[in-house]
């Protein structure tokens, strides 16, 4: 993770001298409702009225600070309206969802818990495209890939006893977002907006749960939105007027 970190800091610090045309750093908090099925990996096969599936939701929710930017090794005096974005951020995926769990207890009973939730750092590389309407106003359309390294995982039994907390490094999960918006200039510089996510997700199978670890398992519904405020960057005079 911290090999990934320092690849997204050395790209800004190269592109930000480079980048052509109007540069921005963007705040943006994702929030993402998905519905999901686990599998019963706990009651025997044979047991009156099996579940064999266990069905809930999960909630993702977090903070990222985006840089976009126009290399002009790629996009030159062409695509005037596309930029690429590289991002940094805290992110938190919670399921609410009755789960079976090996719980660190002296005493070897079976425990259960409704809601549990891994704390991640998360990494993405996007391309977006923004139409200006007027002078204040911009549709914006995009796809970003993100990364999810897992640093914390939290489990709260539903006994009443402490939740138990993991510190473990996590290749967790995966996100593809497809996002459409509008944003609002409301100053020279700062612009405020709101993006409609499309999300593919991926999340690793946690072994705590008997799930298979090198296996990741994705949602059947998944729909989310992100508040976005954005800081224009002075533009690279120098490069905009070759």
């Amino acid at each position: 993770m911290r090999n990934k970190i320092l690849i997204v800091v050395c790209a800004i610090c190269l592109e930000y001298p480079m980048s052509y045309g109007q540069s921005s750093l963007t705040v943006s908090t994702p929030t993402i409702f998905s519905k999901v099925s686990v599998p019963n990996n706990w009651s025997p096969n044979t047991a009156v009225n099996r579940i064999n599936q266990f069905k809930g939701n999960a909630i993702g929710t977090g903070i990222i600070l985006n840089y976009s930017f126009r290399p002009p090794i790629i996009f030159k005096n062409k695509y005037k309206n596309v930029e690429l974005s590289i991002g940094l951020g805290y992110f938190s995926q919670r399921f609410n969802i009755i789960r079976y769990f090996n719980y660190n207890s002296p005493i070897y009973i079976v425990y259960s818990t409704n809601h549990y939730s891994y704390e991640s750092w998360q990494v993405s590389v996007g391309l977006n495209y923004n139409y200006p309407i007027g002078k204040k106003y911009f549709l914006s359309c995009g796809a970003t890939y993100t990364y999810l390294q897992s640093f914390q995982q939290d489990y709260t039994p539903n006994s009443g006893d402490p939740t138990q907390i993991n510190r473990n490094n996590i290749d967790f999960g995966k996100m593809i977002l497809l996002s459409l918006g509008v944003k609002r200039k409301i100053q020279e510089k700062i612009a405020i907006g709101f993006n409609l996510l499309i999300p593919h997700l991926s999340w690793r199978n946690d072994e705590i749960f008997k799930d298979d670890p090198s296996k990741f398992f994705h949602p059947s519904f998944s729909l989310g939105g992100s508040i976005n405020v954005s800081y224009l960057l002075k533009k690279n005079i120098s490069t905009t007027n070759k």
